[in-house]
């Protein structure tokens, strides 16, 4: 983007600067083929689209005000636990994990392993 996008370019503050990176990334950089996706941005999103499900808004909310920063680096460990685990024991573990106030993401995967060991891994009663 600093090679492409700022060389030369002129605004007027920084809502101008976002706006035209903006409409840049829409119409330029999201259109062009990446090698590493063999397509571009703007179509393997559209792929995917149909797959994609929102994260928890609550849950996503509180963990951001608790977290150091930004909070990205919780967001994206979140973002992979929806992604690895299956989709009723993620939301179910999250919904307990808000209901409690429980941010801190290792045991929320316990919560989550929890609820899988329990759905898919159940041994039969010995007789």
């Amino acid at each position: 983007m600093e090679h492409n996008f700022l060389p030369g370019r002129t605004f007027a503050d920084w809502p101008d600067l976002n706006a035209q990176a903006r409409a840049w990334c829409e119409t330029v950089a999201n259109q062009k083929v990446k090698r590493s996706l063999g397509t571009a941005p703007r179509a393997a999103f559209e792929e995917e689209r149909p797959a994609l499900r929102p994260l928890p808004v609550q849950y996503v909310q509180a963990l951001v005000a608790h977290a150091p920063g930004r909070g990205a680096a919780r967001l994206k460990r979140l973002l992979q636990f929806q992604r690895t685990y299956p989709s009723d024991p993620f939301l179910s573990a999250v919904a307990q994990a808000l209901t409690y106030g429980l941010y801190d993401l290792t045991r929320l995967e316990s919560l989550i392993l929890k609820q899988v060991r329990g759905d898919f891994f159940q041994l039969p009663e010995a007789d």
